[in-house]
């Protein structure tokens, strides 16, 4: 059976949203990836355990995680099943584990991709033959998530990859229910870092919906790590240092607090949304350091202190089928009144909604969310 002593150098992949690919890669240089690049919709470097480790406690913006297991060439299903079965499995896997099998392709001779998971789920199994042995008992709390493998074919190439985490990482674990049109938590943190927020900074959201932005900046400001809380699929590798695990956890639990943090304040018309976004704010453990008020946005008043940044995910219209336009009016008319000398961060596709703010907001970023390609609008009010 495989030792913890056994676990290769191997490459990682962050999976990332299309347009997040620098904001990511300098997440995970600051977590110790060695050498991160760039690639379109994710991030590789040739790491170990503890490059995953810490991707997987740290990362707020990443959306997967890949460990490539190996590579081969393909032109029959027959040739994929011989060819899985040479892979080193039994690092990862355990006989008796049936690990499920995600392909996407383009190009390949084989065609059937239902087909293809069933052969490659059968050659895996195949690979592993010998006696059942225990699932590990987990030690933190929830089940760990079973084994994903994903198969990607490019012509007769195929690349074997399995799923680390064993869920999003942008599953927290927090989001009660999100509301008419949420984000996801590891695109709110992305914005963020892209927006080049950090506490003591105040950080304002008069669209608050589900909370993540605020939720999301809160945890930073605390150095709550995303993944303290959750099970990883890594965590029955046969090739797992458990005791290592353990301390690193133990390290990211008791790392010390940074300095004092500034005002965060989540504003909804919506009273329902923020029920919502109260109990999603007490799930993630920050409940106490945001601060909620009711009301329309042209209600909106800065708290006390320097001017921090006021980010946003207002309606789009087509988004949620409502004429917004007025919604932007009085967004740009409350920024311009009573901001002056914040920074604004605004997510809309909708160039001529943005022009309705009277602004000088320019184009940062772009990325896909809900459907839609959205643009990440920044600038200061003077």
């Amino acid at each position: 059976m495989p030792s913890a002593s056994d676990f290769p150098s191997r490459e990682i992949m962050a999976v990332v949203a299309p347009g997040l690919e620098a904001v990511v890669a300098a997440e995970l240089a600051q977590l110790g990836w060695p050498a991160p690049r760039t690639i379109p919709g994710g991030v590789l470097c040739t790491g170990g355990r503890i490059h995953l480790w810490h991707a997987c406690l740290g990362s707020r913006t990443a959306t997967d995680l890949r460990l490539r297991v190996g590579r081969l060439q393909a032109h029959s299903l027959e040739g994929l099943a011989q060819g899985l079965q040479r892979l080193p499995w039994s690092l990862f896997l355990r006989p008796g584990q049936d690990p499920r099998v995600l392909v996407s392709s383009h190009g390949s001779p084989l065609k059937r991709r239902d087909a293809i998971a069933r052969k490659s789920q059968i050659a895996i199994r195949d690979a592993l033959r010998g006696p059942r042995l225990p699932d590990l008992a987990p030690h933190r709390g929830s089940r760990v998530p079973g084994p994903v493998v994903h198969l990607h074919l490019e012509g007769e190439q195929v690349e074997a990859s399995l799923d680390p985490a064993g869920a999003p990482l942008w599953q927290r674990g927090y989001r009660a229910r999100g509301g008419a049109a949420p984000l996801r938590e590891n695109l709110a943190a992305a914005v963020l870092r892209a927006l080049e927020w950090g506490s003591p900074e105040a950080l304002v959201d008069p669209f608050a919906g589900s909370g993540t932005f605020l939720i999301e900046g809160a945890a930073m400001a605390r150095g709550l790590p995303p993944g303290l809380g959750r099970h990883f699929a890594f965590e029955l590798w046969p090739c797992h240092d458990a005791r290592a695990w353990g301390r690193t956890v133990e390290d990211a639990r008791r790392r010390a607090p940074p300095g004092p943090t500034g005002p965060i304040l989540g504003a909804d018309a919506d009273d329902h949304a923020l029920d919502l976004a109260r109990a999603n704010a007490a799930g993630a453990g920050v409940g106490t350091a945001i601060r909620w008020q009711a009301g329309r946005v042209d209600a909106l008043q800065p708290p006390p202190g320097a001017p921090g940044l006021v980010v946003a995910n207002p309606p789009w219209g087509r988004r949620l089928g409502q004429d917004v336009g007025g919604v932007y009016v009085a967004f740009g008319q409350v920024l311009r009144a009573r901001f002056t000398g914040w920074r604004i961060g605004v997510l809309c596709p909708d160039p001529a909604l943005i022009r309705l703010m009277h602004l000088p907001l320019q184009r940062l970023l772009a990325f896909p969310h809900g459907g839609t390609r959205v643009t990440l609008w920044a600038g200061t009010v003077a």
